[in-house]
């Protein structure tokens, strides 16, 4: 129930909301003088150490720049808990997962400079196997690459191994997962580390040298980023990687190194003070000039494809975001053990970089990099805009209420039921001018600002902010409703197929496996009505056996539903996974004994009835688990 006073509320923030959204991107902003190295370090520290301390973070290294100089370099906590080792912000490395993207493109971004490398052509001309021609004359390209709208379907079962030597080479583990394309290209963003990897490949290729050592030659060296590489383990002379953890307080626990198979969208290990390096390199006239040309520094910053112009683009080399208004670039990461956050304010010539030896880290990368916008970085105009451009919103609905997939999904591959679990997006109304957004487990309240858009309210954690603003317009082809986070540019939201809908799936979930269960209840009855005929007896232990394999498949496969699944489906797993069609077969051997035994004019109530009940809760189960890709061995990765 909402009353009379919430409601009141709701139009406060509303009103201040609506001149919040409308301070439009174009509005001139206050560009800050020289930051204080003093009040930066004192201000910062304070905020790292709040954040670290509310997520039982062990260390991070942060680093900040301006211009040409080195405002902040620090190191906090513990880089090992056990020795203990604090960390070095020149010394400690950390492990910063998809910032390693942005090296892949400046790589593309040199071939191309020297003529080896077209990004408009098709990658298949570059490639020593073949990306699917689905949609004929419509090849994938380099740049549909670089901005994540080649349109795979997204693909990360054995993208990784458990040590060294079980590693294969880049282009074996590029062919054998290769994934199926869903979309045309250039349509919308759907994130792909494949895309990233293919590219690394395509650079290998082209430059005659492993993807590792081209690095090192052609960014690392000549910027001096010299404790900063690719190769796994990281070993570079006078450091030493973070020790990665996981958990949450007293369960903190250390993780094993994922030694990477796709790693070229990931492996990268450095330090802050190189990427404090890098960032002075990016953001100075003539800081790339070892590397890149001009008009290649110009491409790396400048948008190159958005799905709405209200929302965060991606150039080619980082994605989009907004702080307190003011427009950046950068990339954000996430690999066991450890959260990697850089962000690049161009026009003021401002960098943060955070990394953290922690994977669950809440909202704290988000909650220091808002604070050190809204310090430094003021907008000259009331509070900023959430939206990159003022272009009215085309199509905008308000029908928006139920549950949203991601673009970024899979849909050949158990990993199907993974994406809207993971990163689905559900919209509940609270009032005309309230909606809840549930989003990576968290919920918040948005507030509507005009037609189909919808702001995070006011005194919304800085995670929510980071979301952006929700924007929601029927698809110009098909009518449907389409949702964009305007903070997120690497995907969108859709509708979900029919037969996909997760609310309808639980609920005949519930009732398939109780069907089976009621089928294994009257199957064990039965076994005590029938010891005097070998053929009930029988079928009443096929009944309940199959019953029960069917059953048991749910908790067992979820088990195996974790981050782990990134090193490859077991023998066990796959084992596991015969359990349903086995089950059935059961099931239908129960109901052929069942009808053998009326032949012969005994009577089995309590067999067809338990049959009855298991092959109505078995058909529905079967049926959700292809629709999932979850019946048989089909749906499961080589």
């Amino acid at each position: 129930m909402h009353t009379a006073p919430r409601n009141l509320i709701s139009s406060i923030v509303l009103a201040g909301v609506l001149g919040t959204l409308f301070a439009l991107p174009g509005t001139a902003q206050e560009v800050p003088g020289p930051l204080d190295s003093e009040d930066v370090s004192a201000f910062v520290s304070r905020e790292v150490q709040a954040a670290m301390a509310a997520n039982h973070i062990p260390g991070a290294a942060v680093s900040i720049t301006q211009g040409d100089r080195i405002v902040f370099l620090e190191g906090f906590g513990y880089a090992d808990i056990a020795a203990p080792a604090g960390v070095d912000p020149d010394r400690t490395m950390f492990r910063v997962a998809s910032v390693s993207k942005p090296f892949v493109w400046m790589s593309v971004l040199q071939l191309r400079e020297e003529g080896l490398l077209d990004i408009d052509r098709d990658i298949n001309e570059y490639l020593d196997f073949v990306i699917d021609d689905t949609f004929p004359g419509e090849p994938v390209t380099l740049r549909h690459l670089m901005t994540h709208t080649a349109g795979f379907e997204d693909v990360n079962i054995g993208a990784s191994t458990r040590s060294a030597a079980e590693r294969e080479p880049l282009s074996d583990t590029l062919r054998r997962m290769k994934p199926r394309r869903v979309a045309l290209p250039g349509l919308r963003t759907a994130y792909s580390n494949y895309g990233t990897a293919l590219a690394a490949y395509i650079v290998e290729r082209a430059a005659d040298a492993p993807f590792p050592e081209h690095l090192e030659t052609k960014i690392f060296s000549p910027l001096g980023m010299t404790r900063t590489t690719m190769r796994q383990p990281p070993y570079t002379e006078g450091a030493h990687l973070a020790v990665g953890y996981s958990g949450d307080g007293d369960t903190l626990s250390p993780v094993a190194f994922e030694h990477m198979n796709l790693y070229p969208n990931g492996a990268l290990s450095t330090t802050a003070s190189d990427m404090a390096r890098f960032a002075i390199a990016q953001m100075t006239d003539g800081g790339l000039a070892l590397v890149l040309s001009p008009e290649s520094r110009a491409a790396m910053h400048q948008r190159h494809f958005g799905n709405l112009p209200q929302a965060a683009g991606l150039t080619l080399g980082f994605m989009q975001s907004r702080w307190n208004g003011h427009e950046a670039i950068g990339h954000d990461g996430d690999i066991a053990g450890y959260k990697t956050h850089f962000v690049m304010f161009p026009e003021s010539g401002i960098s943060l970089f955070i990394a953290f030896n922690s994977d669950q880290t809440g909202d704290a990368g988000a909650r220091i990099i808002d604070a050190v916008a809204h310090r430094y970085l003021p907008a000259r105009q009331a509070p900023a805009s959430l939206l990159f451009s003022d272009v009215p919103l085309q199509g905008a609905t308000e029908e928006l209420e139920g549950r949203f997939v991601p673009s970024r999904r899979n849909n050949s591959t158990i990993e199907k039921l993974f994406w809207p679990l993971s990163l689905g997006l559900t919209v509940e109304r609270k009032s005309k001018t309230e909606i809840d957004v549930g989003f990576v487990g968290q919920h918040n309240t948005f507030v509507r600002a005009a037609a189909g858009v919808y702001v995070p309210s006011e005194g919304a954690p800085a995670s929510a902010v980071a979301l952006g603003a929700l924007l929601a317009r029927k698809a110009p082809d098909t009518g449907k409703t389409e949702i964009f986070l305007s903070g997120i540019g690497s995907f969108m939201f859709e509708r979900p197929a029919p037969g996909e809908a997760l609310s309808r799936h639980g609920s005949l979930l519930v009732a398939s496996l109780g069907g089976l269960g009621l089928g294994a209840l009257l199957g064990i009855a039965g076994m005590f009505a029938s010891r005097h005929s070998r053929i009930k007896l029988l079928a009443c232990m096929l009944l309940t056996t199959g019953s029960a394999a069917m059953i048991a498949f749910v908790p067992l496969v979820v088990s195996y539903f974790t981050p782990a699944l990134v090193y490859g489906v077991s023998a066990e797993m796959r084992t596991v996974f015969l359990l349903p069609p086995i089950g059935a077969v059961m099931i239908f051997a129960s109901a052929v004994m069942c009808l053998i035994a009326l032949r012969q004019q005994q009577r089995a109530r309590i067999q067809l009835a338990g049959i009855a009940f298991a092959v109505a809760g078995g058909s529905v189960f079967l049926w959700q688990l292809h629709v999932w890709n979850m019946l048989g061995l089909g749906g499961l990765p080589s």
